[in-house]
């Protein structure tokens, strides 16, 4: 192997000299994918043990565990992991002890490093052909399937003993397997072995009708086709491969149309028309083409003929030729009509193409029957579509050829794939008991039948005080009868179990969040068991509550945040009020001094004062609703939302001159009111911002809903002339702001968007709008809210 595969291992180096190590590693990790680095043998053992490093490279003498010790614990968990050795030291002893340890190179201080690039390679190539081989036979797997579960079929060798029968071919004929393989052929039928043998060594193939024997007795006349495939590289040896269908159906339909229309030639002529009739009707329920030629045109032809042949009409056909109709084969049609006429004698055409179009081709198989129809001679074509069958052949073949070439890679590594599935056995034994998932077996009668050592620390338990004894004993009681019952359904395939959190207890009684997983195990002697892998999720559980608890403070600190922008808001709400009150108070006094003021004056002017000052208690109100927080999902109306956020910030808007467009009609929504209303005030709020600085004549910021299937888009937009493209993607990043510094904290955005995400499970989209110029002209900012699924419906 040349060039860049090497890039594709993941190596350990393990040297106590830092100089070396750290010298040998930067060239080293320029040239494989991943390099793992350390300084001694108890070190390099654990990187094994983690990360299952393709190639190791050690040296021997370390502090500690040494070189030769790591690498026969190495070898003890994987044998075939290439190991080289380097060393300053040539004694004997350690070569000796190298080789014992199962060392695969042996290189000494200083080496060629270009000697190590190639080892790599060597090791790179060998990596590759490995996953090549796994790779080759999943598809050998596959392909035996498609044999499998497609046609009738079945392989003999060169005396001619059945070598192989799939479950099509044995449920049809009514064998089992076993009683088929190594028998003679003529156990399934007698064969024309050398006419067979003389067609398959002059084209490849063989076609013919047999009759089958079935073990019931009956016969079965099966369309067989047969082709030789070699078995090692040269092609002098090999099997042959037979694919059929049962055709006993189609020719007792010939047979039995072939004596209709001979009893039809003896009838009287006044007869003959009543008989054209039944046959009409007949000929229209066969899904076969069914014509009558006179040698010159077509004078009939079934809709299924008809249809087949590209019209959608049976009378576009009448009147022409099937020469005309033919394409390159009209010649052959032409011959095979004027020799059935002419001797009178049925003549059985195989593969005819017919070419209809350029791009559709129609291969048909079937017989011409000439007999006496009205006085003249004519001819009935009786014919089959086989272009599909023809298809699925040489797909087969292709098929059959590609599985000889796999085999013949695959017979190079029979011996080597016996030696692996034993070393496969012990490494499954050694992962189920060194991984640090929790794994049991449990029977159909509840019972554990084997656990792992994580499972035991998982539950506190020791390993004899589990088997025998129901799964149940880790399940709190209220549990314990619905998880066995979902036991039972799941042996038996009715339910498939996902994987999922549980709460279980430990053997102490404490309780203890897990992740599970489970699949399907039967064994040699049909038993059937549930296999469960276990992780302890308690500190991650713990964490998520933690970090709920936290995300639900962040929400209320970020209320509490804007509660200065918030007082703002509230001082312009009530500057025209206040305003009012004190111009009424002036008035009131002047006309007192003037001695003037009369006692209804005083009375309406009294009840103006308390219609202001409610109105600055209702502005009180909605603010303190606003900062009043609540996680308690209830129904309320959509408009009224937006309605109440742009009365918050509408003394403001009116102030800087932005005019408020809503559109938003009255749905209701169950979900957290005061959270959406926060979202709106944060893009409210920034759209008037972004208008600071900026000559726009009408300023105007848009309110209003799109309604789908299972979500509402709440869309506020504006014309302040956008946002940057260089920084739109980061728009809702925690902390970045795009105001002037000290003008904003970077944290309205984002706590907009994680409040969307986890109290509306929907998404806070950003973009920039574009007049038909493509001018920029302003921001665009989408509130997806997903819907009940009562709404939905």
């Amino acid at each position: 192997m040349k060039g860049g595969k090497r890039q594709e291992l993941t190596v350990l180096y393990v040297e106590d000299d830092e100089t070396i190590r750290d010298t040998l590693a930067r060239q080293l990790g320029r040239e494989v994918q991943r390099l793992l680095v350390a300084a001694d043998g108890e070190q390099g053992l654990a990187l094994f043990e983690s990360y299952q490093p393709d190639v190791v490279i050690t040296d021997i003498r370390m502090p500690g565990m040494d070189g030769l010790e790591m690498a026969r614990r190495i070898k003890g968990i994987d044998k075939r992991v290439p190991i080289i050795v380097t060393t300053a030291h040539n004694e004997l002893e350690l070569l000796v002890g190298a080789i014992e340890a199962g060392i695969n190179e042996f290189l000494f201080k200083p080496f060629d490093l270009e000697r190590v690039f190639a080892l790599l390679d060597r090791y790179a190539y060998e990596v590759q052909m490995e996953r090549e081989f796994t790779h080759m036979r999943s598809l050998l797997v596959a392909y035996k399937r498609v044999v499998d579960e497609g046609f009738l079929f079945f392989r003999v060798d060169e005396q001619w003993k059945i070598r192989y029968v799939n479950t099509t071919l044995c449920d049809h004929l009514g064998y089992r397997e076993f009683e088929l393989i190594g028998q003679p052929i003529t156990r399934l039928f007698d064969p024309p072995c050398e006419a067979m043998q003389a067609a398959l060594s002059r084209a490849g193939i063989w076609r013919d009708r047999l009759e089958f024997h079935k073990k019931s007795q009956e016969r079965c006349t099966i369309e067989l086709t047969a082709v030789y495939l070699p078995t090692d590289e040269g092609g002098k040896e090999g099997d042959y491969a037979f694919v059929g269908e049962d055709v006993t159906d189609f020719i007792l339909e010939g047979r039995r149309l072939k004596d209709l229309q001979q009893k039809q030639q003896q009838k009287e002529l006044e007869n003959l028309r009543r008989s054209e009739e039944k046959y009409r009707q007949l000929a229209e329920l066969s899904p076969d083409l069914v014509a009558l030629h006179d040698g010159r045109r077509v004078i009939y032809i079934n809709a299924a003929g008809a249809k087949m042949l590209g019209f959608n009409e049976a009378d576009a056909v009448k009147g022409r030729s099937f020469q005309a109709i033919a394409g390159q084969s009209a010649q052959m049609v032409s011959e095979a009509i004027e020799r059935a006429l002419d001797t009178a004698q049925p003549h059985r055409f195989e593969e005819l193409t017919l070419t209809l179009s350029e791009n559709r081709h129609l291969e048909l198989e079937g017989v011409l029957m000439p007999f006496e129809y009205g006085g003249e001679r004519v001819v009935q074509v009786l014919a089959h579509n086989i272009t599909q069958r023809k298809q699925l052949l040489l797909q087969l073949q292709e098929k059959s050829t590609q599985l000889e070439q796999l085999n013949a890679n695959l017979k190079k590594r029979a011996e080597e794939e016996t030696k692996k599935r034993l070393e496969t056995e012990v490494l499954v034994s050694s992962i189920f008991e060194t991984t640090q998932l929790g794994i049991c077996l449990t029977d159909e009668h509840y019972r554990y039948a084997k656990v792992n050592r994580a499972y035991c620390e998982i539950y506190g338990y020791r390993e004899e005080e589990l088997l025998g004894q129901p799964f149940t004993l880790v399940v709190p009681a209220q549990q314990r009868d619905r998880l066995k019952q979902l036991h039972d359904d799941f042996l038996k395939g009715e339910v498939e179990e996902i994987a999922q959190e549980w709460q279980v207890q430990r053997k102490d009684g404490t309780p203890l969040d897990i992740y599970a997983t489970a699949g399907r195990l039967i064994d040699t002697d049909g038993k059937r068991y549930k296999i469960t892998t276990v992780s302890d999720v308690s500190e991650l559980k713990a964490s998520q509550r933690r970090q709920k608890e936290q995300e639900d403070l962040l929400v209320q600190q970020s209320k509490m945040a804007a509660m200065g922008e918030m007082i703002g808001a509230i001082a312009h709400q009530w500057r025209q009020p206040l305003t009012a009150i004190s111009s009424i108070a002036l008035n009131l006094n002047l006309k007192r001094e003037l001695g003037i003021l009369e006692e209804a004056e005083i009375e309406q002017t009294v009840g103006e004062i308390e219609r202001l000052t409610q109105k600055m208690s209702g502005t009180i109100n909605d603010f303190m609703n606003f900062f009043k927080p609540s996680k308690k999902r209830a129904r309320f109306s959509l408009k009224t939302a937006v309605n109440e956020a742009v009365g918050l910030l509408s003394a403001q808007l009116e102030h800087r001159d932005i005019a408020v467009r809503i559109d938003v009609p009255d749905h209701r929504y169950l979900g957290y009111k005061s959270e959406l209303e926060q979202v709106l005030l944060n893009l409210l709020a920034n759209a008037r911002d972004a208008f600071e600085g900026r000559t726009t004549k009408h300023k105007e910021i848009v309110v209003f809903l799109s309604e789908y299937d299972w979500k509402y888009d709440l869309v506020v937009q504006d014309n302040a002339g956008g946002i940057d493209e260089a920084i739109l993607d980061r728009i809702g990043e925690p902390y970045f702001t795009t105001k002037e510094q000290g003008k904003g904290t970077g944290i309205g955005l984002y706590m907009s968007r994680m409040i969307v995400q986890n109290s509306f499970g929907g998404e806070l989209v950003v973009k920039n709008r574009y007049d038909e110029q493509g001018e920029r002209i302003g921001a665009l900012f989408v509130v997806s809210i997903v819907k009940e699924p009562k709404e939905r419906e």
